[in-house]
């Protein structure tokens, strides 16, 4: 309603008609065909151009208002009379208006706020989860790197036993040839081999 109110009262300025252009045509057109007085057929149009210059400006010689200056200062005179005729219910229901949307912009940003707060939140549990999961895998390759020297250690301990086993079950099999070669019934046999062939 106040914009069709404005849009009445404002109007639309008119565009000021330019006289020198269509004065200079006319001379143009007829300057040609010379009076049967011997004087310039364009004289009475040189005499209304030099009028209409010399009214453009004051007695003073100082250049007058132009025409689209004054209708602009009218046209805002009328649109602030049309500004103070404005209803008060009118007004006070703008006010109204204004006042809902304001609050309606700080529920917004309150909102936008809130958002902005929990994504900050979210962001941070996401760093810290990230934070954690690479300390697990640094322990995890870690455990991994201990089991496999663990491991590694066992194959050697394991070698190291066998080894002593082996070594241990040929000394026990070394022993037990000593002696049973060495024994009473090998050393019988052999001397009764020695006296039978007389070696």
């Amino acid at each position: 309603m106040t914009d069709r109110i404005l849009e009445s009262v404002a109007g639309t300025p008119q565009p000021t008609p330019v006289i020198a252009e269509e004065t200079e045509q006319i001379l143009n057109t007829r300057g040609s065909t010379p009076c049967p007085g011997g004087a310039p057929a364009n004289a009475n149009a040189l005499g209304v151009l030099e009028n209409s210059q010399i009214s453009e400006h004051d007695a003073d010689g100082i250049p007058a208002t132009p025409w689209s200056e004054l209708n602009r200062r009218e046209n805002d005179r009328k649109l602030q009379a049309a500004i103070d005729h404005i209803p008060e219910s009118e007004v006070n229901r703008l006010r109204s208006s204004i006042a809902r949307l304001q609050e309606k912009l700080g529920v917004s940003t309150a909102m936008v706020h809130n958002l902005q707060t929990r994504n900050a939140i979210h962001q941070a549990d996401a760093d810290r989860g990230e934070a954690q999961l690479r300390q697990a895998k640094e322990a995890r390759d870690n455990a991994l790197a201990r089991v496999a020297d663990t491991a590694k250690s066992s194959n050697q301990v394991k070698d190291s036993l066998t080894s002593l086993i082996c070594l241990i079950l040929a000394a026990i099999f070394l022993y037990a040839y000593a002696c049973h070669y060495y024994g009473p019934e090998m050393s019988y046999i052999r001397k009764r081999r020695s006296e039978v062939l007389g070696v």
